[in-house]
């Protein structure tokens, strides 16, 4: 309903190299998804593709989402928050991950986006559908720039972590797997999510929202 449609993808979720985890604060018995319910969760957004893929495994592991109450954090507060007990776990991603287990504020309870597929897409570009139909070039040169950094990320790996310690004030051990490549099936993935949490009010035509 938002007129937007997605032009290119960013980042996977590749299940070989898991870099987001639940992490719960040191000292709390916690290691499965049933422990988790009762339990404050930090999540970088409510209802955002974390948050939604966190209920999706919980309910694979047969427990319930909606015995968790959820608390929005920036993924730099989260191992205060751990450290404080204003949450029992969060939702996070590495660099921040390894941050917080190596100074004690947690411990990984699970990889648990790995468990639910081998390559997931994590993020993805978009642009209001009118404007990508009228401006073709404009996309494949936005697509073209893309696939040059992700290159160049390969290539001179020293150099592009002296611009990520530069704009973020750190390094990560582990990178995203950077991707150009989208499909609807990779938006499918979600649209099922939804529905089966009941986050949907109506079917989702997800060969609609793709530019080719």
């Amino acid at each position: 309903g938002l007129g937007l449609v997605a032009i290119a993808g960013a980042a996977r979720f590749p299940d070989k190299i898991p870099n987001i985890s639940i992490v719960a604060r040191t000292g709390l018995k916690v290691s499965g998804a049933p422990d988790l319910e009762g339990k404050k969760l930090g999540v970088p957004g409510v209802r955002n593709i974390l948050d939604v893929l966190f209920r999706k495994w919980m309910l694979q592991k047969a427990a319930s989402p909606d015995k968790v109450t959820y608390v929005e954090a920036s993924f730099l507060q989260m191992g205060d928050m751990l450290k404080g007990g204003v949450v029992d776990a969060v939702i996070v991603l590495d660099p921040f991950r390894s941050r917080m287990i190596s100074d004690g504020a947690g411990f990984k309870v699970a990889d648990f986006v790995a468990e639910l597929g081998k390559n997931i897409l994590a993020t993805f570009w978009t642009a209001k559908n009118d404007w990508a139909r009228a401006n073709p070039q404009a996309v494949q040169g936005f697509r073209a720039a893309l696939a040059e950094g992700i290159d160049f990320i390969a290539k001179n790996p020293d150099e592009a972590r002296k611009i990520e310690q530069k704009y973020l004030g750190l390094t990560s051990p582990i990178w995203p797997v950077f991707s150009v490549s989208l499909d609807a099936s990779d938006l499918q993935l979600y649209a099922d999510v939804y529905k089966e949490l009941g986050m949907s009010r109506q079917p989702i035509d997800v060969n609609k929202l793709v530019l080719r």
